[in-house]
């Protein structure tokens, strides 16, 4: 669509964000940029300022499964290479797991996706996501044992 409205990554990009802006909720707007993000070298800087603005709708709404989502593909796709961005996101997750009551398993699994990356066990986390999720329990017990 973006090539045939004869628009730049960078104006598709501040589209999207608009959108965002508008409804942080709005999957199909971070769908887009991730698409446009994906297509493009990314600075730690860039990594970072994207951080910042799923971290914004993370602690604004700690249950949008979209934004988690989101969270996690940048986890995944992009720390690998900075273990300080990792270390501090961990920070972040952890303090979030503290304000909403240790009872969020989004939060819990964005931790689990970043010990990994640090080689890290973390089977304690497993077992918190078998008692607040157990319809996806064979998925954890996998997990668990697997670390």
């Amino acid at each position: 669509m973006a090539e045939f409205a004869k628009k730049t990554k960078k104006e598709e990009l501040n589209f999207a964000q608009e959108l965002i802006d508008i409804n942080f909720s709005n999957f199909s707007a971070w769908h887009l940029k991730l698409k446009i993000l994906d297509t493009m070298q990314i600075s730690a800087q860039q990594i970072s300022e994207e951080f910042d603005i799923v971290n914004n709708a993370l602690f604004t709404e700690p249950d949008d499964q979209s934004v988690w989502m989101v969270y996690r593909w940048l986890v995944k796709m992009h720390l690998k290479e900075y273990p300080v961005l990792i270390e501090a996101q961990l920070d972040l997750c952890m303090e979030l797991d503290e304000l909403e009551g240790n009872n969020n398993k989004w939060v819990l699994l964005a931790m689990s996706d970043l010990m990994q990356l640090q080689k890290k066990k973390h089977p304690g986390i497993f077992r918190r996501l078998l008692e607040l999720d157990p319809g996806h329990g064979a998925f954890y017990l996998h997990m668990l044992y697997k670390n």
